[in-house]
């Protein structure tokens, strides 16, 4: 239901309770709080991505590369590499040989071939970015 909707549906909401139709108020009641909620989760949708827009509020607005030290306090969050054009997630342990060394794993897709690569960000020199930079997105 939309507001529009709602809003026929309350207008002369007082001539039913007057008329004791109450039933009816109730239900136009309930109508109208379904169309504000839903308007309201609209609203709050990112239309890029479809997560909560306060989400993206809290981040930070630019989408510069990602520096080593940034990336060092996002383990286990995705983000875009320019390099392979695709999302991976980033991983860096902290016990064993590899302790501390920032990697990029995920799944390249090429057609109907798809491929996993665990590679380390700093030795290959990757760019990478909370998400996709706007201009990637237009040229898709």
């Amino acid at each position: 239901m939309t507001m529009e909707e709602a809003i026929q549906q309350l207008d002369g909401a007082e001539m039913m309770v007057l008329n004791r139709e109450i039933t009816q108020f109730n239900q136009a009641i309930i109508m109208a709080i379904s169309a504000l909620r839903t308007q309201q989760k609209q609203a709050n949708e990112c239309t890029k991505c479809q997560s909560d827009k306060i989400r993206h509020k809290q981040e930070s607005v630019h989408n510069d590369p990602l520096v080593l030290d940034e990336l060092r306090q996002m383990r286990g969050e995705p983000v875009w590499c320019k390099e392979l054009e695709c999302y991976g997630i980033v991983k860096m342990e902290k016990v064993g040989r590899w302790a501390n060394e920032l990697f990029l794993v995920g799944t390249w897709h090429n057609g109907d071939v798809a491929v996993n690569f665990e590679y380390d960000i700093k030795s290959r020199g990757l760019t990478l970015y909370r998400h996709k930079p706007e201009e990637v997105q237009d040229e898709l």
